[in-house]
């Protein structure tokens, strides 16, 4: 590993297009060290839109939830005019943290410390014995805000305040994907992974299919199939979709949905879906991180909650139609779904500790890029114009 890992010239080669000579992917060091995820940290997670579920982790007024996102205690909160707000989880007095990771319910938000307490709009509402303070003023020190904005249901945060609105960061992306009607969408399936590896790992595992007739052979590849081609044929690379927001998505055209193991049924397709999109399956990445797939029949997607240069939890999401979860068949028809999620992951998640272990061997070094490992490759270089800078 070299001196300057920051250095520019040591990503010349990944800077190349997949399919140009000589491409490399991203070196080792990139997944394997404390100070490039630190450098991620600061220059990804704290300046952009981060993914962290649906709306329904906090359904009713009082519904809180608290994390840690890349180390930052987090507060979401439905106040009890129905709206969701994020806050800093630190008090205002001496930063105690107010809440335990997890969910709840609560009327207020108490300092188990000094039993300050703040409203669920984050204003500071009952303090004790501040009557002499001079120059205290309660409306002075509520919770500290982070921006959370919503789309189709879906929850973002930034802790940015002069970034771009989520809007803009999304781009034309919801106008390609709200065919897929997401406000009725209810999560119905929640699995949560802690695994050894670095989070771009995940992202990359998600994105490329090369692995399928490999990895997934038991499970959910089939022979033949339209996006990776007849058995011994070269894989058909499926385009990146262009457009103006930070992500990268693709269209994979079949017939039938793909969220099931071969020979399972499930629920009908959902019915006038508009375009190409009663026809296939489009799934990618809101960078930096938001993993999506959405189905004839459901959609599902991953939380990715970087944790360490070498631990990254994830949690898996299925949703369905009011449709599908108002049928009196749901919980026996779901669980096919599930059983289909369930090994695939579980496939994925045995893997990546080993892919994290060979990063880390120190004789490893950046391998080539296969024409179908395009979608990660894009996603690289926009990482990197964050990390280390914009190509010269």
């Amino acid at each position: 590993m070299p001196l300057d890992i920051f250095d520019p010239q040591h990503y010349a080669r990944v800077r190349l297009p997949a399919n140009a000579p000589g491409a490399l992917s991203l070196p080792p060091w990139c997944y394997t060290t404390p100070e490039y995820f630190q450098r991620e940290v600061e220059r990804i997670f704290m300046k952009t839109w981060n993914f962290i579920g649906r709306v329904e982790r906090v359904e009713k007024p009082g519904d809180y939830i608290a994390f840690d996102f890349v180390g930052v205690p987090v507060i979401v909160v439905r106040d009890k005019d129905n709206k969701v707000r994020a806050f800093a989880n630190t008090c205002r007095h001496r930063g105690a943290r107010l809440l335990n990771d997890g969910a709840g319910n609560c009327r207020a938000i108490k300092c188990p410390y000094h039993s300050w307490v703040y409203g669920l709009d984050g204003s500071l509402i009952g303090v004790q014995d501040m009557e002499d303070a001079k120059s205290f003023e309660k409306k002075d020190y509520g919770l500290i805000p982070i921006r959370l904005e919503t789309w189709g249901g879906y929850m973002f945060i930034c802790f940015d305040p002069d970034a771009k609105p989520l809007s803009a960061h999304l781009g034309d992306l919801p106008q390609k994907i709200d065919g897929y009607r997401l406000e009725s969408m209810r999560p119905r399936f929640r699995r949560e992974h802690d695994i050894a590896c670095n989070w771009k790992f995940m992202v990359e595992n998600f994105l490329e299919y090369y692995h399928t007739p490999y990895l997934h052979l038991r499970s959910v590849y089939q022979k033949p199939v339209n996006f990776l081609g007849q058995a011994g044929a070269p894989m058909v690379v499926l385009p990146a979709e262009q457009g103006t927001g930070d992500y990268v998505f693709f269209f994979m055209p079949h017939e039938g949905t793909r969220a099931l193991l071969a020979g399972d049924t499930g629920f009908p397709l959902m019915e006038n879906l508009p375009g190409r999109i009663a026809n296939g399956t489009t799934s990618g990445c809101i960078l930096p991180s938001a993993m999506m797939s959405f189905h004839q029949d459901c959609t599902w997607f991953l939380e990715i909650y970087p944790i360490a240069h070498n631990r990254t939890k994830v949690v898996q999401v299925g949703c369905f139609p009011d449709d599908a979860v108002n049928r009196p068949d749901f919980e026996e028809v779901s669980q096919r779904y599930f059983k289909r999620w369930d090994l695939v992951m579980g496939e994925d998640v045995d893997m990546l500790p080993k892919q994290q272990k060979g990063a880390e061997n120190s004789l490893a070094v950046a391998g080539p890029v296969c024409h179908v490992e395009d979608k990660i490759h894009a996603i690289r270089h926009r990482w990197l114009n964050q990390v280390i800078g914009n190509s010269p």
